[in-house]
């Protein structure tokens, strides 16, 4: 979960077909830790994310030439987040993340009609908070997924799976462009920055992108979203119309005290920002 394979390359085989430890003092001392500190799993997840090698970068060409499968641990191994780190980040990104810990199972947002024909029974979504509540409580049925998981490789639950297997696939920029749950995020995610910043765009989008990616725009990127954010300014100036209808995805509405064109427009520049791989992998 945290390096994107495992001391021991398959643990869905720890029997003699399977790999050995590639660092089995490592391993060894992880577990003395993990039980020595009473089962510390938050304790634990705190050391490996406080840890030299998890604060490497993965962009070193070097270390990619010498040692391809980085079994010396020479960079962090780029991975993507999974699909439900996927949601939970743009509703924590637009404020919407419900952080309630424990309850009954949710029904977010889904394509209608996707429960129907064989797989049998209807969905009814739920309303207000529920919405908005982290992907953990997500209902599903076991061999039906919710499908905007299964695009970024959530298993069926039919079987046990140890490790998922990791795609990129154009589907997925179509979930992240398109998917109510996540057009409805990025426009709340556009009416936070608006409040915050006010007529500063600079400062707008170089949060926006900070957030997203962990690091400041370079210029070159920054004058590209500045400059697809006063083309689309100027759509939604001209058709107030088509504005109102791109705010008006999903139950939460935006904030009608604030510019409605510049939230929309902002909007557009989020949803782009989300879909750079900076903002959907761990590097």
């Amino acid at each position: 979960m945290i390096f994107g394979s495992g001391i021991v390359s398959t643990p869905q085989d720890f029997g003699n077909q399977g790999h050995l430890p590639s660092h089995p003092e490592l391993l060894d001392w992880l577990a003395k830790y993990f039980v020595s500190h009473d089962w510390d799993l938050k304790r634990l997840l705190k050391t490996m994310l406080l840890s030299g090698f998890y604060r490497q970068s993965s962009l070193n060409e070097v270390a990619q030439a010498v040692d391809g499968e980085n079994v010396l641990l020479t960079r962090y191994p780029k991975n993507r987040l999974s699909a439900e780190m996927t949601r939970d980040q743009v509703l924590v990104h637009s404020g919407l993340l419900v952080d309630q810990i424990g309850g009954r199972s949710v029904k977010p947002y889904l394509p209608p009609g996707v429960w129907t024909g064989a797989s049998g029974g209807s969905y009814k979504r739920d309303n207000g908070d529920k919405l908005y509540r982290r992907s953990l409580y997500t209902y599903w049925r076991r061999t039906f997924p919710p499908p905007n998981m299964m695009i970024f490789d959530t298993p069926q639950r039919s079987v046990c799976t140890v490790q998922r297997r990791n795609s990129l696939t154009p589907l997925q920029a179509l979930v992240l462009m398109n998917d109510k749950q996540y057009a409805k995020g990025y426009k709340i995610f556009a009416q936070r920055l608006v409040k915050t910043y006010g007529d500063d765009i600079d400062a707008r989008f170089v949060a926006c992108f900070r957030m997203a990616t962990s690091r400041m725009p370079e210029d070159a990127e920054l004058k590209i979203l500045i400059n697809l954010y006063k083309q689309q300014l100027e759509i939604y100036k001209a058709d107030p119309d088509q504005t109102k209808q791109a705010l008006a995805v999903g139950d939460t509405q935006v904030d009608a005290t604030v510019a409605m064109a510049q939230v929309a427009a902002s909007a557009a520049v989020v949803g782009v920002v989300m879909n750079i791989d900076e903002a959907i992998y761990k590097y």
